[in-house]
């Protein structure tokens, strides 16, 4: 879960890589954080979860 979440992350970066993901995760909640609007981290990180569950149910294949 913690790959496909961090990789969803990487995908903005056009990147497939899992470390690249999670620097640009932390990067934007530290800027998101100090601009007053968390909301906008919580949000973003619900739908990286989200999409992985997503693509199961529509059965997408895993490549």
């Amino acid at each position: 879960m913690i790959t496909s979440f961090s990789k969803g992350y990487s995908q903005v970066l056009l990147q497939n890589n899992v470390v690249s993901g999670l620097f640009f995760f932390l990067a934007t909640g530290i800027a998101f954080f100090n601009m007053g609007h968390p909301e906008i981290l919580y949000f973003s990180a619900i739908s990286a979860a989200l999409s992985p569950f997503f693509a199961w149910y529509l059965r997408y294949p895993d490549e």
